[in-house]
């Protein structure tokens, strides 16, 4: 009897899934792609559509960069289209222009969908910044999507601002929340040490989760980029550029581990570098994820979720071998 009892009260651990982010317009996962999500066992990908942007001389919101898919390289992945709307879109959008966008995004949705003729789609996620003064028209959108395709689950991204400051940002109108745990530190100042990842920045925004009603699935940075800054001013992002890139010493000269100087004008992955310019290189440390991933599990409350990755790109899994990614899903 005290056995049974025993075993009558014991909890099921919390369902983990693990899941990656696609953010390129051309969707053909290379052999070594499948291999590493063969690896983890992940077969969940959250793939970008298309974006929404305000067009001020048409005054209304557009698609741009639609997603183009060669569907053999994805069998057997489950798909969730991710739609990525700049906040400045709700800032400009009219009030009884919210119905007709519903309808263009839920059509462009399905037509680009038929390009996954095996995929069953279930859920869409919204990738939005919003902000007070957008809240109300972007909830509102959600809303109508929710009610005009009932059929599928959806949920949204949510930053750490929006979680601490959830009085002030409310909470959308979805089933889940996709909890972004990267860009937290500002990218255009030049001293900024690593703007995709800083734990110091992460531990300021630990607070309100356990108020917050919106079940959330993690989101983690494995992608890197270099800064470049001139007259001391951030210019760009040189997406994937790391120190091999940066090796030829009548080019550049290394001040750090993450700045480099400039010293003859030349051409880098397409870009005129002058000189005098200067690099920042930034990229996530293993050390710091698992870092982070104990951080945020000592205050997440403990259910099902998805430990996703931003973003699946050959370049940047190189960086994160399988085992060592193994091991952050473990300590959630």
């Amino acid at each position: 009897m005290i056995c049974c009892l025993y075993c009558s009260c014991r909890h099921e651990p919390p369902k983990l899934t693990t899941a990656f982010y696609h953010w390129k317009t051309a969707l053909a996962l290379s052999q070594e792609e499948r291999t590493y999500l063969d690896s983890l066992k992940s077969n969940k990908l959250y793939v970008k559509f298309f974006d929404i942007d305000w067009d001020a001389q048409q005054q209304m919101a557009i698609p741009l960069a639609e997603v183009q898919v060669a569907a053999h390289t994805i069998r057997s992945l489950e798909v969730i289209p991710c739609i990525f709307i700049t906040n400045r879109t709700f800032k400009q959008l009219p009030d009884d222009q919210v119905e007709d966008l519903t309808d263009k995004v839920l059509k462009k949705i399905k037509e680009l969908a038929q390009q996954l003729p095996a995929h069953k789609i279930n859920e869409l996620q919204f990738d939005c910044d919003w902000s007070k003064s957008t809240r109300a028209i972007y909830f509102r959108f959600l809303e109508v999507i929710k009610k005009k395709a009932p059929e599928y689950s959806l949920s949204a991204t949510i930053r750490l601002h929006q979680i601490k400051f959830a009085n002030q940002t409310g909470i959308p109108p979805v089933e889940r929340g996709m909890l972004m745990c990267y860009n937290m530190g500002d990218v255009d100042k030049v001293d900024t040490p690593n703007s995709i990842f800083d734990i110091n920045i992460l531990k300021q925004y630990l607070e309100g989760f356990e108020n917050y009603t919106l079940d959330l699935d993690i989101a983690l940075p494995i992608f890197y980029w270099g800064v470049l800054i001139r007259d001391n001013k951030v210019i760009k992002l040189i997406n994937n550029l790391d120190s091999e890139a940066l090796s030829d010493s009548t080019l550049f000269a290394k001040k750090d581990a993450i700045h480099f100087d400039v010293l003859k004008s030349t051409y880098l992955k397409g870009y005129y570098l002058y000189e005098g310019d200067e690099l920042r290189l930034e990229r996530v440390s293993f050390q710091d994820l698992s870092a982070g991933a104990y951080l945020m599990k000592n205050v997440l409350p403990q259910y099902d979720r998805t430990i996703s990755y931003y973003h699946l790109d050959t370049t940047t899994i190189k960086y994160y071998p399988h085992g060592k990614m193994e091991k952050i899903y473990t300590i959630f």
